[in-house]
């Protein structure tokens, strides 16, 4: 069991070190060290389908297929003349567009406030929705923005053009970073970095709360959110039952350190990597370090400024 933990480790500090070292091939590194871990029985074959997060993916695709046909409305040309229009400069345009990114993200998921709006607002007030319901209203939507050009043009060129922009290289990108993930999570090794940090608080709540955003911040910024919080929540309720206490305060602690810490890496989260593809294919290439010289000063501001207030107001 130790070498197969130090063996699926390896492999993920390698795919990482990769990515960084060499980018142009990143879905590469991604899906051949899912293969490995396939082949080798660090990730069971009969997990992989669970593994994968369907939701995200549907919810790129699909969105990615609309946002070409509301590219070539020229709906973005007239956004834009607008923003800068009430902007003085670029610094306000940036502010403008942050505030903007900010509201929708209150109510949506990352990738979509990247990539577009109101359906899946609506459907988050719905209950007991199936896990993938954005996937697949994206997915829907898609299929109706299709069918509505089909309609206006009598032509299938829209729809042969959407396809073919699909940004693959994101897709496939992200469909090996969830396996990979699956075969860390699989084989323990989340859920040592889990325990280490719950351990190490001891029971001293503000170092335990300390370590909790600071080390998932950390975390997050090379390994998706989802199966670290998901591995998390019953640790922190375990300790916090230990210590007689009520669970809540680490909780925001973790959301804050995990949902921000992938901002550090331009693959620290979904949303990161289905924007720098988009840019990658408008012929911009976001190298690491150019994106950490605003990540990791941005990152490092939004989480002291919510590890304090969620602990000197909301505590």
């Amino acid at each position: 069991m130790i070498s197969m933990k130090l063996f699926a480790l390896a492999l993920f500090v390698l795919m990482y070190v990769l990515m960084i070292t060499k980018p142009a091939h990143r879905p590469l590194y991604a899906l051949g060290v899912a293969v490995i871990y396939l082949l080798t029985g660090v990730l069971p074959v009969r997990e992989l389908f669970g593994t994968i997060n369907w939701n995200v993916l549907m919810m790129i695709s699909g969105t990615m297929i609309i946002v070409d046909f509301f590219i070539e409305s020229r709906m973005p040309h007239l956004l834009a003349d607008i923003l800068l229009e009430k902007s003085k400069n670029v610094m306000w345009v940036t502010i403008y567009m942050s505030l903007f990114a900010g509201i929708i993200s209150a109510f949506i998921d990352n990738v979509a406030t990247v990539l577009m709006v109101l359906a899946l607002i609506c459907a988050s007030f719905i209950p007991d929705t199936p896990s993938v319901i954005n996937g697949v209203i994206c997915c829907v939507l898609a299929v109706v923005t299709i069918a509505l050009d089909l309609l206006k043009n009598r032509s299938g060129k829209g729809a042969l053009r959407a396809v073919k922009n699909l940004d693959l290289e994101t897709l496939l990108l992200l469909t090996g970073l969830f396996v990979v993930i699956g075969g860390i999570t699989e084989a323990g090794i989340i859920d040592d970095f889990a325990g280490f940090i719950a351990k190490a608080g001891g029971k001293n709540l503000f170092l335990l709360y300390t370590i909790i955003v600071w080390g998932s911040v950390l975390i997050s910024a090379f390994v998706d959110n989802i199966p670290y919080v998901a591995t998390m929540l019953p640790v922190l309720t375990a300790v916090t039952r230990t210590l007689g206490v009520e669970p809540y305060l680490l909780y925001f602690g973790l959301l804050t350190g995990a949902t921000l810490g992938g901002n550090l890496t331009p693959i620290g989260a979904s949303a990161n990597i289905a924007a720098v593809g988009l840019l990658r294919k408008e012929g911009h290439e976001v190298a690491f370090r150019d994106f950490m010289r605003i990540g990791v000063p941005f990152t490092l501001t939004a989480v002291l400024v919510g590890y304090l207030y969620i602990w000197f107001v909301w505590a």
